[in-house]
């Protein structure tokens, strides 16, 4: 039965706080798959928790933890095929039930032959209530209903609200014993307000619950049964939007008239501590060091019979074990921050070591660190190793291996000055001097011994001079001459690729190219020459070809011409053809645009004196001629006109005196006109 209690107005007028009034409703209420967590607090005979009204203000700051409770809630048909039916989410079903969590609060059941206890439970939005129990009785899943259900709050629950319920179960042991029980639970909504607990400030409805019970025994094999009335039970909770637990629950038990409190819970996040990164992976026995954590829940600054909480920084052995933790440093405090430790400098060494933070007030053990930690006992020693050679020339290099082992820190110096940014075990040196690396690490600092490196200075780049023109004709050549380098190797190269056998400081040069020389000395440096001799070979003309055309020498090719007779040159004898007067050995000179000239073979020419009626019988004009040429003397005689190699190119029988004979068809050049008769006469097509 629930009623409403209306309070005048003019004490929610005159309430002085700042914080609203709240309503709570389902979404308060636990749920399956909930994890509701409660923290015990130290038990204080002496809190204020009678106080309330509207618009109020508790302040339970200096409550002390002691240790966290968890309920979990789940479905109904996670518990038991007996339970999932009589206790079925069903609108019919008057044992409706929606979530369900293990245990009960029957008497003593740990001492009764009952075993795997859960008690069902009914959310909705009108009410919250209690509706039965299931145990094995013998190995048998039993479902006690009640007969009256318990209803713990009717929803939605705001200021004044009161209420009352009555429940009532019972359970039969055969052959041992009967058990009932009878409650009658009053709800009154008195106050609501701001409240303070260690976890924070909440906005609340503080509700005072009222138990009264009364417990029925029938034992059997005694055959003797009573009924007891249990002393008045209180529970003050308050509840708060969002949190399906209670921020602060004080149960309290009436004891000659007095009531005393027997419990103290309030809502805490889920406790922890965590080691912090970064943390180093090695450590040295012996080294000091900051450990810092962070935590969630509370923990107690202490008071009257409380320590104040101190967070412990402990050291596993070598396999992670922690049975025989080494306690390493520690702080007073209640939250998160910074603990100095220090390594024992007896602690062996190993790879397997672990470090966690535990509390005392609660006591609570962290998760350790989450990875292995080696400890070394032994100071790092610097070494460098030159993987190649340590005097080279420019442009090479070598690299140094300082490696150490892992966890190590690595600097470079060059002439006993740090080289910035080489922090690396290895360094590739280029440069001449003394190299050497400091190695540094939580058990010590060493310096390597130093490392000469040296690049050798170069030979100087030779020069290159050529001995006269690089343009030239084939068949001719160069010479390059180099600057001498004593004691040095030649390497003549012709675009980019080496000269076989090319080694001295001279090279002649008959073949178009770039030339370019190297010098390497007695240390194996190079250096090549700043200079590239460019030279270009012209290609000789074709060898001209004498034919002989009647009394007339043709020479083939183009370009300028010189006949020699016995050696000597002819004088005004420049054309493609020549006429002899005498005999002789007769040969010809063709000279190119690039001045490459060509000689042909020996032409022996017999004089025999052509006749002069021969030629004075044909007459031409214009001669030479662009097209058109006139003959006369041709009228009645066949003729032919043929090129200096004696290719026919033109024939016919002239008919008329004089003979017109078109040649526009022709290419410039020379030609002869020959008479059936042997008659000939030169004529030029320009």
């Amino acid at each position: 039965m629930r009623k409403n209690v209306t309070l005048l107005a003019t004490t929610a007028l005159l309430s002085s706080s700042l914080h609203a009034q709240v309503s709570i409703g389902l979404a308060e209420m636990p749920a399956a798959g909930d994890a509701l967590r409660m923290t015990q607090a130290n038990l204080n005979l002496f809190i204020n928790y009678a106080q309330t009204g509207p618009g109020h203000t508790w302040d339970f700051s200096n409550l002390q933890a002691v240790d966290e409770d968890t309920t979990t809630y789940q479905t109904v048909a996670s518990t038991n095929i007996v339970y999932a039916l009589v206790y079925a989410d069903i609108f019919f079903n008057p044992n409706r039930a929606n979530h369900a969590t293990a245990g009960v609060d029957i008497p003593f059941y740990q001492q009764l032959p009952i075993a795997d206890p859960y008690t069902f439970l009914y959310r909705s939005n009108t009410e919250y209530r209690k509706i039965g129990f299931g145990a094995e009785l013998a190995g048998i899943p039993v479902p006690i209903i009640f007969s009256q259900q318990d209803v713990i709050y009717e929803l939605p629950l705001n200021y004044g609200d009161v209420s009352t319920s009555q429940s009532a179960w019972n359970v039969s042991l055969p052959t041992l014993a009967y058990y009932g029980y009878q409650q009658t639970r009053g709800n009154e909504v008195d106050g609501w307000g701001s409240i303070t607990t260690p976890a924070g400030t909440f906005d609340a409805l503080r509700v005072k619950t009222t138990l009264e019970g009364r417990d029925t025994i029938n034992v059997d094999t005694l055959g003797i049964g009573f009924a007891i009335d249990r002393p008045v039970v209180r529970e003050y909770k308050w509840l708060t939007p969002g949190l399906r637990v209670p921020v602060l629950q004080v149960n309290t038990t009436q004891v000659f008239g007095f009531e005393v409190v027997t419990a103290i819970l309030f809502h805490d996040e889920p406790r922890s501590i965590t080691v912090e990164q970064p943390l180093a992976a090695s450590l040295c026995p012996g080294s000091t060091l900051d450990i810092t954590y962070s935590e969630t829940g509370v923990y107690n600054t202490g008071g009257l019979f409380i320590d104040a909480n101190d967070f412990i920084v402990q050291l596993s052995d070598a396999t992670g074990d922690f049975t025989s933790a080494v306690n390493i440093g520690q702080v007073t405090a209640t939250t998160a921050g910074t603990i100095p430790v220090t390594i024992p400098a007896n602690t062996p060494a190993g790879t397997g070591y672990r470090i966690r933070i535990v509390s005392t007030s609660p006591a609570f053990t962290g998760d350790d660190n989450g990875f292995d930690i080696t400890i070394d006992n032994v100071a790092p020693v610097a070494s460098v190793i030159a993987n190649g050679p340590t005097a080279f020339c420019p442009g090479d290099s070598v690299l140094l291996d300082g490696s150490s082992g892992g966890g190590l820190d690595y600097q470079w110096q060059l002439d006993g000055t740090d080289i910035p940014g080489a922090t690396s075990a290895t360094l590739v040196a280029d440069a001449s001097g003394s190299y050497s690396v400091t190695v540094s690490g939580v058990c010590g600092t060493d310096s390597s011994a130093p490392v000469v490196v040296t690049v050798n200075t170069p030979p100087a780049s030779p020069g290159i001079l050529a001995s006269d023109t690089t343009v030239f004709c084939d068949g001719g050549s160069v010479l390059l001459v180099a600057d001498p380098v004593p004691g040095a190797t030649y390497i003549w190269t012709v675009n980019g690729m080496v000269v076989p056998n090319a080694d001295s400081t001279q090279l002649s040069v008959t073949g178009t190219g770039s030339y370019t020389v190297a010098v390497t000395d007695a240390q194996g440096c190079t250096s090549s020459s700043a200079d590239t001799i460019d030279v270009t070979v012209h290609a000789v003309p074709a060898e001209p070809v004498i034919t002989q055309v009647a009394d007339t020498l043709f020479a083939s090719g183009t370009g300028s011409f010189q006949w020699y007779v016995d050696g000597l040159p002819i004088p005004g004898a420049t054309g493609g053809w020549y006429v002899p007067t005498v005999s002789g050995a007769y040969t010809v000179v063709v000279t190119d645009g690039n001045g490459c000239s060509s000689t042909s073979q020996v032409y022996a020419y017999i004089f025999t004196g052509l006749s002069m009626q021969q030629q004075a019988t044909l007459r031409a004009w214009p001669n030479p001629t662009t097209g058109q040429l006139m003959v006369e003397g041709l009228a009645g005689a066949r003729y032919a006109v043929a090129d200096a190699s004696g290719r026919l190119l033109l024939e016919g029988l002239a008919t008329f005196s004089p003979a017109v004979l078109d040649l526009a068809d022709l290419a410039p050049g020379l030609y002869e006109l020959r008479t059936g008769d042997g008659a000939v006469l030169r004529i030029v097509r320009q």
